[in-house]
């Protein structure tokens, strides 16, 4: 069952501490209504201490419930987290019975926030009956380059074009991006002032089949980030048994190895180019099989929902 919680306002940007009260309150009132319904449940699970995490630790001075944070924010890299902020993270995470994150690099990105706590690694999950390979390859020509993502400044997505100008400026190939955000329009035109244009497809948003179709019908699915807390579009493509290529920037380098793709610095077209011209040169070696196991065995919901519910278990029996 989904409750939505509403606020009575939200108050102006200078008073921030207000407006999480507001949040506390509207997650205090949902949880409410779930325990009148179906009594209280034996653990909660907040994701990301921003807010959800305080939310829970206030449920939890008031109740008593032991929760779990599993933790995806980027704002620990980018250093976005404001001072005041940085007091309902603390609050968040250490009420917390167990702490998760989505890869090694946000778990020392929390350590100044967790000290020497305990921090479990667990990824995302992706639906693997979903998101599976086709029952036919792209032909060779041309060669299909696509990325998945918010087109955002932290996505990296003018260093991908200068990528593929510089890579495939007179080969046979082609680039979709699918989303959409405030960088579209300057993009648009560095594509154009690159010339490479007439070869690259701005999509737009995709809902989840058109994500697929997109995957199958590509060679390579590219990720540019600057920081990243995970991947999940690098997973969905390689569960797919796509190869991929991705920065180096923080959650990648977790499940990206030579097996299935190649990592770059973020912030290089150069070694962009160079890895886009290798995986094209060398498609051929990337075992479709190989890939789309390194996901299963990881990631598929079978594997991750046994872990949380190890996790879980603990959790409660330490209450």
């Amino acid at each position: 069952p989904v409750y939505r919680g509403m606020t009575t306002g939200w108050a102006p940007r200078w008073w921030p501490r207000l407006n999480a009260a507001l949040v506390r309150r509207a997650a205090a009132s949902m949880y409410d209504r779930y325990r009148r319904a179906h009594g209280a449940p034996d653990v909660v699970h907040a994701h990301c201490a921003l807010y959800a995490g305080a939310c829970a630790a206030t449920l939890r001075r008031r109740y008593g419930m032991p929760y779990v944070l599993t933790e995806h924010s980027s704002a620990y890299a980018r250093g976005l987290i404001r001072p005041w902020q940085a007091e309902l993270v603390r609050d968040g995470l250490a009420g917390a019975g167990a702490l998760v994150a989505l890869s090694d690099a946000l778990v020392r990105d929390m350590r100044r926030y967790v000290g020497d706590r305990p921090v479990e690694m667990i990824g995302e999950i992706v639906d693997t009956a979903f998101f599976t390979p086709p029952t036919e390859e792209p032909p060779a020509s041309p060669f299909r380059l696509c990325t998945v993502a918010l087109l955002g400044a932290n996505k990296g997505i003018d260093v991908l074009l200068e990528a593929f100008a510089a890579a495939f400026h007179e080969a046979d190939a082609t680039l979709t991006i699918a989303g959409d955000g405030p960088e579209r329009q300057a993009l648009e035109s560095l594509a154009g002032n690159l010339g490479v244009r007439d070869r690259v497809v701005f999509a737009g948003r995709l809902d989840r089949d058109a994500v697929r179709a997109l995957i199958r019908s590509s060679h390579v699915l590219v990720s540019a980030s600057h920081v990243e807390t995970f991947g999940i579009t690098l997973i969905e493509a390689m569960a797919c048994g796509r190869p991929v290529v991705a920065t180096r920037s923080g959650g990648p380098e977790s499940f990206v190895d030579a097996r299935c793709g190649l990592l770059v610095p973020p912030g290089d077209p150069a070694a962009m180019a160079d890895a886009l011209s290798a995986v094209r040169r060398d498609w051929s070696r990337f075992d479709p099989a190989v890939i789309r196991a390194l996901v299963v065995d990881r990631f598929d919901q079978a594997v991750i929902a046994e872990r949380l519910e190890a996790l879980y278990a603990a959790v409660v029996a330490s209450r």
